[in-house]
């Protein structure tokens, strides 16, 4: 069965073969890039950034919980340097999901709420 291959983000590779530096590079960049634009955040294009990042922050994240790079019983200092950066996907998926123009305000806010909770 063919798969479908993800334009947005690295077209050489299928979605299920993306690796998690790679799902966090493309959030990091539509990050920057929604975070640093003069563009209207209601725009069209922006949200469709918006939507791409809440997508990608929501398949980083159940990677990350796949990998079990994390413990609860786990201290800052014993998290491996290079997975550091990941801890700040519900936080960056939280910031996306309150950029949403579409829906009811007051159910928005609370999903950003909870993303920190992931």
């Amino acid at each position: 069965m063919a798969q479908a291959v993800n334009e947005n983000t690295h077209g050489s590779q299928t979605e299920s073969e993306q690796r998690l530096p790679d799902v966090f590079d493309d959030i990091w960049k539509l990050y920057e890039s929604v975070d640093n634009t003069q563009e209207s955040t209601s725009s069209m294009v922006i949200q469709g950034k918006v939507k791409e990042g809440i997508g990608l922050c929501e398949k980083a994240i159940l990677m990350i919980n796949q990998l079990t790079l994390f413990s609860e019983n786990e201290e800052l200092q014993e998290v491996a340097t290079q997975d550091i950066k990941y801890l700040v996907v519900p936080a960056i998926l939280a910031y996306f999901t309150n950029l949403q123009t579409k829906g009811d305000r007051q159910e928005i806010v609370a999903k950003a709420q909870l993303a920190v909770y992931y």
